[in-house]
């Protein structure tokens, strides 16, 4: 069998054990069984008489199959809004959160079982395949095929124990219906490349659910743990995860029960650690594996290893989002109140596996020079051979040592007080140059914690997407992003200004609308050159990650620039549900007129050409009225429109407008407080751009400005100021110090500008999702995304409103889940002839 999975693959200790070669095999001549090492690998049982090759072409160790990248651009590459990394392959969103209803009983925040009981119960698949414990001694966890929801959930949990595909991919081809299968990443490419290769499982393999994975153990791994934990006698079930309250979620146990029904179990930092960190009993193919995420699974779930969750016993997931079946499967269950969940950033996920990336890509490239240098044969990877620093050099020869060390130790004395006695000095060296390591890089470490820390505050936990958010600077109530969003713009300078969103689920109570939750206009302005200041379009599933909707081409509307010949400004997006469209509002101006145009966006993507709504000339840039327009649609016959400037030179006012269509507008009234003066030259600035949301639960609307000191003299901040629904030119200003200012040393430490933000309601608590605009020093215009809590009852420290939920304390920092129910308050219509 030269050209077999058993010479190629097994033979040089490449096998992982995933089972598909011998559920496939055309001939029946290969079956699954034990090695010495306690792994899975497929063994001859008869010879093979056609010499096919199929083992080999849906091997994920092999090298004649697609690679990661390959495959995920067949299956996703195409999905509108996908995008790319390295770490982590496509991904279409990424949540942050748990299933209040999973998370006891699951190993982290039970996202997965929650996704895999949707699916039965949603009847989008029919059968579900995962692990589950078996209570045999020989073989205690195995993949199943269930069909009932209860069955199910009686799978939650980790299992850190090998397990092969080969009985239920027979199964699959011999039972007709719609399997949801989960799997390491490993597992899930090989059935992808089955797929490829099979009609039957192509067919009724409709989604595939990866976990994310460091590495694998043999099962000698269990059994070195129970010994460890003074277990006697045979094991019967292991709980891999075991949560407890006095612990940090990192600190897990495991728990061992015997034929007898004794019970033991040994916590993570007691001796675990030691083993999974340095190897031991991690098969050798794992050494050379550069999938972390499950890159072709159509969702994968991790547990979040930040700082920030560390603390909550009970367990939080990130969750990569691919497929638009299982966005839409999300989108439904956070609306529903089955899911606590938040979109977060993809940089959330490469910080929470950081650890697995060192190992996974770049140690993997020492491993694969060394092997190449030993003559050993080794899987093509998507990283090259090299050499790195010598430091790192010395402790990858040693940490493959200790793996090879302990597999012949164990076989031989299989005791663990015998093991760590042989391994102590290995340990002990591995621990010294670890710190030595440690040492030679703390010049770099440290120069990234001052950076880090240079601005006053520390990180909060309350933000929507904490990697995405710095400390706040001086008085502001809100966090300054820590870097810009990456969008591209059609004129390519990836540059832009006056961002407007809609949040369809928040405002709206529509998971999606046009197939995509947020949608936004912006703006070019590359380097300040207003000749790009045309509106463009964007759509997002998690508010961060955007992208050009499909049939819509940018700039929806094309001003050649300068004032000669006029340029587009100031756009503003509003939802009416009477049409089912999207209205965009924006300026023209040039040296003799202005122009308020609208273009209207239906939910098919279709772009009408613009009209003029309202126009005023003669008029020159000294006459600053209807800058920068917001508009509240409050019924299909009241429009309320709000827009900055009204005198030739600052400070500017503020000004009103009604209209019965959106359409036609009244003459604009000025703005005051109830001492009748402007609302923001009352706190010393006069305000320019300025964006609205409706909070209908306290019946206002809510505004933010950005607006610059009345002396001419500091940067512009974000304010925050109010109207009663009833009162829409009276205004209040109760939070007197700025919601956002410019950062010292970020990307926005210039000044900021336009800002767009949606509310929601969070239990008597109001989060505010906030996407603004921002120059750096270096005159580059671009977008950040932050997030918090700024009403003036409360504040975004530790010390937060805490309220009660089935008796469980819960924070008005809580991540979309304390008052799901309440949400129609977002959203709730004010037309007595019923617009929603």
């Amino acid at each position: 069998m030269k050209s077999s999975v058993i010479a190629t693959v097994v033979e040089n200790g490449l096998c992982i054990g995933c089972g598909l070669c011998a559920a496939l095999c055309p001939t029946g001549s290969l079956t699954m069984q034990w090695n010495l090492n306690g792994e899975y690998n497929p063994k001859e049982t008869k010879p093979c008489t056609i010499a096919c090759g199929l083992c080999l072409r849906i091997c994920p160790f092999a090298d004649t199959g697609e690679d990661e990248d390959s495959i995920g651009k067949g299956l996703y590459g195409g999905v509108p809004g996908i995008d790319h990394r390295p770490e982590t392959g496509y991904y279409l969103a990424v949540y942050r959160g748990y299933s209040e209803r999973y998370r006891p009983a699951s190993s982290s925040g039970g996202v997965a079982t929650w996704i895999l009981d949707s699916l039965l119960a949603a009847g989008v698949v029919d059968h579900i395949v995962c692990v589950v414990p078996t209570g045999d001694p020989e073989r205690l966890f195995a993949f199943q095929v269930f069909e009932t929801r209860e069955d199910v959930r009686s799978g939650a949990g980790s299992a850190y124990y090998p397990v092969e595909l080969s009985a239920v991919v027979r199964h699959i081809l011999e039972t007709p219906g719609r399997y949801a299968v989960t799997g390491l990443p490993c597992f899930i490419k090989a059935i992808r490349l089955a797929q490829q290769r099979n009609a039957t499982l192509r067919e009724r393999v409709v989604v595939c659910v990866g976990l994310t994975c460091g590495q694998l153990k043999s099962r000698h791994f269990t059994d070195y743990i129970a010994s460890l934990a003074g277990v006697t006698g045979k094991v019967t079930g292991v709980c891999y995860r075991g949560k407890s309250p006095d612990q940090p979620a990192s600190n897990y146990h495991y728990r061992f029960t015997t034929a007898d029904r004794n019970e033991r179990k040994i916590f993570w930092n007691d001796g675990i650690a030691e083993a999974w960190t340095n190897l031991w009993f991690t098969p050798k193919a794992c050494c050379y594996c550069d999938d972390i995420f499950a890159e072709c699974a159509d969702v994968t779930c991790m547990d979040a290893w930040l700082p920030e969750y560390s603390r909550d016993y009970r367990g939080t997931n990130l969750v990569i989002i691919r497929s638009p079946l299982l966005q839409d499967l999300i989108s439904r269950g956070i609306m529903d109140g089955e899911l606590q969940a938040d979109p977060a950033h993809i940089q959330d996920v490469i910080r929470s596996q950081a650890g697995v990336i060192e190992f996974k890509r770049r140690s993997l490239t020492y491993r694969l020079h060394l092997g190449l240098k030993r003559g050993e044969k080794v899987p093509g990877k998507r990283v090259g051979p090299e050499r790195p620093p010598r430091f790192i050099q010395r402790e990858v020869v040693m940490k493959d040592h200790v793996r090879a060390s302990v597999q012949s130790l164990w076989i031989k004395n299989p005791s663990a007080e015998h093991l760590r006695e042989k391994m102590w000095l290995s340990m002990k060296l591995l621990a010294f140059r670890s710190r030595m390591i440690r040492i030679i890089t703390l010049p770099m470490r440290g120069t990234r914690h001052i950076y880090r820390t240079k601005i006053p505050g520390i990180l909060k936990k309350n933000s929507i997407n904490d990697s995405y958010i710095q400390s706040p600077s001086h008085a502001t109530i809100l966090q300054n992003a820590r870097e810009s969003l990456n969008i591209p713009t059609y004129d390519g300078s990836n540059q832009m200004v006056h961002p407007s969103v809609i949040d369809f689920l928040a405002e709206h109570g529509l998971p999606q609308w046009g197939g995509f939750r947020f949608w936004m206009v912006i703006t070019p302005y590359p380097y300040g050159n207003d000749a790009s200041e045309n509106p463009s379009i964007y759509t997002s599933n998690d508010g961060i990650n955007w992208f050009v909707p499909p049939r819509i081409n940018n700039p929806i509307d094309y001003a050649p620039g300068g004032w000669d010949q006029g340029f587009n400004n100031d756009p503003d997006m509003v939802y009416d549900p009477d049409q089912d469209e999207i209205r965009v509002y924006f300026r023209f101006a040039s040296t003799d007129h202005l122009n308020v145009k609208l273009v209207r966006i239906s939910n098919d993507h279709g772009v009408s050409e613009p009209i003029t709504v309202i126009s005023q000339s003669p008029w020159t840039q000294s006459d600053n009225t209807h800058r920068s327009l917001c508009i509240w649609r409050e019924s299909s016959r009241r429009w309320h429109m709000w827009g900055g400037g009204g005198t030739k030179t600052p400070p500017y006012n503020l000004f009103y407008r009604f209209s019965e269509d959106g359409i036609h507008w009244e003459s604009p009234i000025i703005c005051l407080n109830d001492e009748g003066n402007d609302p923001f030259q009352a706190l010393g600035y006069s305000s320019w751009h300025i964006s609205c949301k409706p909070n209908y639960c306290e019946d206002r609307i809510e505004f933010l400005s950005y607006a610059t000191p009345v002396s001419s003299e500091g940067k512009g901040v974000l304010l925050y100021a109010e109207c009663s629904m009833g009162s829409p030119t009276l205004f209040r200003t109760p939070i007197v110090q700025p919601i956002l200012r410019p950062s010292e040393y970020g990307w926005d430490n210039g000044t900021l500008y336009r800002c767009s933000f949606c509310i929601t309601n969070t239990g008597g608590c109001y989060y505010y999702r906030i996407w603004y605009s921002a120059e750096s020093h270096n005159n580059i215009w671009k977008l950040g995304y932050t997030g918090g809590y700024i009403g003036t009852e409360y504040n975004n420290d530790q010390k937060s409103p805490v309220h009660e939920k089935n008796g469980e304390p819960t924070s008005c920092h809580g991540r979309f889940r304390d008052s799901i129910q309440d949400l129609h308050c977002s959203f709730h219509s004010r037309d007595t002839g019923g617009d929603f």
